[in-house]
């Protein structure tokens, strides 16, 4: 029978277990839609996302990654990308992301009428002038869904549908 020193040597050989506070950064709401994509994305059905499966899913949306896409994709992930990891992913990604609080302020600036809404050429204008430009197609992606009536974004609308999802 092996000491427990032996047996404590032979152990550490394994890879640790890291606990993680991920699920601790969504609503059990965003973990199931998480869960979603993660089981739409993951097309062969193993638990793990793999370059097969991302070539899968842009060619179901009609998009091309580019060359190097998927590769760079996948070099987001320490290891394999089970669920958890790609919440470590998400979460990661999403960090950075304003809050509703911090979008509705910037927007504010421009409507000092507060009717809760801006002229999306105003806004175009800023965004092809200020410091990183607007390309045309990412205009057009980011107005894509825009609550837009009469040439004016309802802002407080299209910050609930980027934080919130479509209400």
């Amino acid at each position: 029978m092996a000491s427990r020193k032996a047996k404590k040597k032979a152990g550490s050989m394994r890879a640790k277990r890291v606990t993680s506070n991920v699920f601790a950064m969504f609503s059990s709401e965003q973990i199931q839609e998480f869960k979603e994509a993660f089981t739409w994305i993951d097309q062969n059905h193993d638990g793990f996302l793999q370059p097969d499966d991302l070539k899968g899913v842009f060619s179901e949306l009609n998009k091309d990654p580019g060359g190097d896409g998927i590769d760079k994709m996948m070099a987001d992930a320490p290891g394999p990308i089970n669920f958890t990891c790609f919440l470590t992913i998400m979460g990661r990604k999403l960090k950075g992301v304003d809050t509703e609080e911090v979008m509705l302020d910037a927007f504010k600036i421009l409507d000092p009428d507060e009717t809760g809404k801006v002229s999306v050429e105003t806004i175009k204008e800023l965004l092809v002038s200020g410091g990183e430009k607007f390309t045309d197609d990412e205009l057009k992606s980011a107005f894509d869904g825009a609550p837009i009536e009469d040439g004016n974004l309802d802002y407080i609308k299209y910050c609930k549908i980027v934080k919130r999802g479509e209400d």
